[in-house]
């Protein structure tokens, strides 16, 4: 299979609203029939993703479809390819983390902005455990600054750093290597090495709850309006 045969390329939402993740869904669930083994998400205009829309109500909904656009990227049945290159915040993260490699340019920053609402990132726990030591995660979400992309490699959330220019060849790089393996490896190797499928959601929904539970204070409900 040809480098350009390799791979699908899926826009991630600048922030996710309830219409733009279930977009982001969709492609993601067009993408499971494709024969590429590999699905690179990328962002654009110098954001990867800056997480939920802060600016409109964040509904049941909202939550919702943001669990399914991180399962969608944990459970294709595809290698995913995170390219960070610009702002990665709150559930931005969230969906790089889920990937199975997150590439970023020195150029890109990421940071968990939830505690500065009364929120906690609860719902990409998951994920970010994964990646991080409990202690580091939990001083990313009490210092809830934007950290450079050599703060994030450090920390598990990058797993290639490389520069701004070099950001397609070491991205092709990879998908080449990905290309090599059998593809009915890899919904095994990807299921083998996260949580039962079970645990992995009821976990996510787990922190949606909670996320729903603390939006119903009025004072975290406030400074959810006034951040936006």
């Amino acid at each position: 299979m040809s480098g350009a045969d390799s791979s699908i390329r899926i826009g991630v939402p600048a922030v996710l609203t309830a219409a733009s993740a279930s977009g982001f869904v969709h492609a993601m669930h067009a993408a499971a029939g494709s024969a590429a083994p590999v699905v690179v998400l990328e962002g654009g205009g110098g954001v990867f993703c800056r997480g939920l829309d802060v600016a409109s109500a964040v509904t049941s909904a909202n939550l919702e479809v943001f669990v399914e656009a991180l399962l969608a990227v944990r459970q294709v049945e595809k290698v995913v390819i995170a390219v960070v290159d610009g702002v990665a915040l709150g559930g931005g993260v969230g969906l790089a983390a889920a990937a199975d490699l997150v590439i970023a340019s020195q150029e890109a920053s990421f940071g968990l902005p939830e505690s500065l609402l009364g929120l906690a990132p609860a719902a990409i726990l998951p994920f970010l455990l994964e990646r991080m030591r409990p202690q580091q995660c939990r001083l990313w979400a009490l210092a809830p600054h934007a950290r450079p992309a050599t703060d994030a490699a450090r920390a598990g959330l990058v797993d290639v750093l490389t520069t701004r220019a070099g950001l397609r060849s070491r991205t092709d790089y990879w998908v080449r290597q990905f290309a090599r393996i059998q593809a009915t490896a890899i919904p095994h190797l990807k299921r083998l090495t996260s949580a039962p499928g079970r645990a992995l959601e009821s976990s996510l929904r787990d922190g949606i709850a909670l996320t729903a539970e603390l939006l119903e204070d009025p004072a975290v409900a406030e400074r959810f309006r006034e951040y936006g």
